[in-house]
């Protein structure tokens, strides 16, 4: 944004006959920069911790479907446990457990590098430690806080006393509370460090109202957003540039490139079945070049699609490495296939290495797809 200011002023010199005022114009150029803009988060964009266990955000749900802990406080995120056995990050563990004994407390932890310097297992000892302070800091504020509901006797002899004095009624409302204070009692010594399942506490579901069969790790952690947005990473094409050794569509963004359909998402194709989608894309879509061509040309012409078996330039590649290893390929043509003539003068001489393959088991498993 640019605007243009006139200001005027008075000149110092003597006026003249002629020019009693004098008007100065002086032209200022604004030009008004964004440096940073706030982008609130969507599905699909990045996010990562501190011990390089990054995730794509999958699902947004509003805080009351979230699940949530006892006393109702909902989490705000929910990691894949997947993320820790694979990476073997159990550091980012380690620092959510941390975290939620410091947020309770007020407190900060520098935790130096090669922990294992300092002692035997010194991670998972401090944070044992800080878990059992956490529960001893829980159980002392509220029996503190809830002194009046202790009972007021601590012997055989005093608890008679009470009750000779008391009516049925109010004896029926007094070890009522005192239960529910007991039971409080025993659960503040397992909030941070259960024996049972140290570090972890049972969860809500949010949109059931169950409880989730397994504890779950609960607890403080840094989140940070990546600058890998959904937003910038849409892309899609017809078609464009293709590589010229492969053949393949360019990869890339800035180079009006296609999607990589590597071996993962080969398998994902096989498991939903869709086998016609996953021939078009590693042969029409691909390098495929004759029948790329043609497939253009019958859809301009509203023809039906030709279906006679052709190679795809990266197996010619193939073929052309492994001659350079002085193993030439030998094609076995069944006599219900029709392959190309071109495809055919390519295999037809044979040296004294062969390996015999037959078209039809020949499958891509990378590709890069228009």
């Amino acid at each position: 944004m640019s605007r243009n200011t006139k200001k005027k002023n008075k000149d110092s010199l003597s006026p003249t006959p002629f020019d009693l005022l004098r008007e100065e114009t002086e032209s200022i150029q604004e030009q008004l920069f964004y440096i940073a803009v706030t982008k609130q988060l969507q599905i699909g964009d990045k996010l990562s911790g501190r011990h390089g266990n990054k995730g794509v955000i999958s699902q947004i749900l509003p805080f009351y479907d979230m699940p949530y802990l006892i006393d109702g406080t909902p989490v705000d995120i929910v990691l894949n446990p997947l993320g820790v056995p694979s990476r073997m990050n159990v550091g980012q563990l380690f620092e959510s457990l941390l975290g939620f004994s410091g947020f309770f407390r007020h407190e900060y932890f520098r935790i130096p590098p090669f922990d294992e310097n300092y002692g035997y297992q010194f991670s998972r000892n401090l944070v044992y430690s800080k878990l059992n302070e956490l529960n001893q800091y829980h159980y002392n504020s509220f029996l503190s806080s809830n002194s009046s509901l202790r009972p007021p006797f601590t012997n055989r002899e005093e608890k008679r006393s009470w009750i000779t004095h008391q009516s049925k009624k109010q004896r029926a409302s007094a070890f009522d509370q005192w239960r529910k204070f007991v039971t409080a009692k025993q659960a503040r010594l397992k909030f941070g460090l259960n024996p049972s399942f140290p570090g972890k506490m049972h969860l809500i579901d949010g949109q059931t109202g169950e409880t989730f069969y397994r504890p779950i790790i609960v607890g403080n952690s840094y989140i940070l957003k990546l600058n890998h947005l959904v937003d910038d990473k849409i892309h899609s094409r017809t078609t464009g540039p293709y590589s010229l050794v492969t053949q393949q569509p360019l990869k890339g963004k800035r180079n009006l490139g296609g999607q990589r359909i590597g071996e993962m998402e080969v398998w994902s194709f096989y498991a939903f079945g869709s086998a016609s989608i996953l021939l078009e894309l590693l042969t029409v879509k691909s390098d495929d070049i004759k029948k790329r061509n043609q497939f253009i040309k019958q859809l301009i012409n509203t023809e039906d699609l030709l279906e006679e078996t052709e190679f795809a330039e990266s197996f010619r590649g193939l073929v052309l490495n492994l001659r350079a290893l002085c193993i030439n390929l030998k094609i076995l043509i069944p006599k219900t296939n029709t392959l190309n003539q071109s495809y055919k003068n390519f295999f037809l001489k044979n040296q004294n290495h062969e390996l015999f393959i037959n078209p039809q088991n020949i499958n891509t498993h990378t590709a890069r797809s228009a």
